[in-house]
């Protein structure tokens, strides 16, 4: 029998996680908590085989959960909730530890499959996720583009951002607004030719700008 914790800062979400979740008989408890700093001491309470983490929570980024969660309890699966389907973020949450990720637009099948499959393989991506990552790679053995163009706070932010930092975070850490930092980020897409931060992903990849872990 498997033990769930659900971290999101909506109600309704997860008491609906939960609803779906108590009506598979896979699952046998489900806890839930409304932030990082909640999950944190629950952890520390009681033991969990998949933790189903919200991307976008008030308090501690997602990043610094993850990798607190994959040194303290390198046994739990961890599966990522998001609404956003740009995949920014996929390839550093996978190298930190990520199991899975679940689209909130995802019907309650959807996510109960996706769960089990880890369960049962220890990691998932579905069919369309796969393919993007691996569009994601061949673009970056492909594409060649030269750092040395940004100035060195453009070169700085950009690593703030390969590596998930949140943009309230880098604002925060380098002491400016998140209208200047809006504006450093549009210079470095417009400097190495980029049009998103999908680009800046296949960009950081390339460019051995993802932190190791």
């Amino acid at each position: 029998m498997t033990k769930v914790i659900i971290a999101d800062d909506h109600a309704v979400v997860r008491a609906g996680l939960q609803f779906i979740l108590e009506n598979d008989s896979r699952f046998e408890h489900i806890d839930t908590c409304r932030n990082g700093d909640e999950l944190i001491e629950q952890l520390d309470i009681k033991s969990y085989d998949i933790l189903i983490l919200d991307v976008h929570m008030p308090g501690m980024d997602t990043m610094t959960i993850i990798e607190h969660v994959k040194r303290h309890f390198p046994t739990m699966h961890l599966v990522i909730f998001t609404m956003n389907d740009d995949r920014f973020h996929m390839i550093k949450m996978l190298q930190s530890g990520a199991s899975a990720f679940i689209s909130k637009q995802s019907s309650p099948d959807e996510i109960v499959d996706i769960l089990g499959h880890v369960l049962q393989k220890g990691r998932y991506l579905t069919p369309n996720q796969s393919t993007e990552l691996v569009d994601i790679l061949i673009d970056a053995n492909s594409t060649q583009l030269d750092p040395s163009v940004l100035t060195p706070r453009e070169f700085q932010i950009l690593k703030l951002l390969a590596n998930g930092k949140a943009n309230s975070e880098i604002a925060l850490q380098l002491s400016m607004s998140k209208n200047t930092l809006s504006n450093h980020r549009n210079h470095i897409l417009k400097k190495l030719h980029l049009n998103n931060n999908a680009d800046l992903t296949r960009f950081a990849i390339k460019n051995g700008l993802l932190s190791p872990h």
